[in-house]
């Protein structure tokens, strides 16, 4: 076969563990490791010369939120101690004094 005949070869970089990781879905590095080491996949090359960082994805994804209690720990047992307030606009309807928002102030012993 001349070179002219010969069918094309594409040199395919080797991917580091953070592109594999990306690529099969956020799974974990040991995980590929193991897909690695057991040649469970045809064609893994990997650059080890890069070690794996944290993804930021998957650090987000695991986050979680405590949900807002129902009631609040501290009772208020003086008139004084906490205010809450709020405000509410931009109001198409415009105030006597052109008034465009409505704040609120509110002493949590009275709520």
């Amino acid at each position: 076969m001349t070179n002219a005949n010969k069918p094309a070869e594409f040199a395919i970089a080797a991917q580091t563990w953070d592109e594999w990781h990306r690529t099969l879905g956020h799974i974990s590095i040991g995980a590929i490791k193991t897909l690695k080491n057991n040649n469970l996949v045809e064609g893994m090359d990997v650059d080890k010369n890069k070690d794996s960082t944290q993804c930021m994805a998957c650090i987000q994804g695991c986050q979680t939120i405590e949900p807002f209690p129902k009631r609040a720990k501290d009772d208020m047992t003086q008139i004084g101690k906490l205010t809450v307030s709020d405000v509410w606009g931009l109001a198409n309807t415009e105030g006597p004094n052109r008034e465009q928002y409505f704040y609120s102030f509110t002493d949590a012993k009275m709520c």
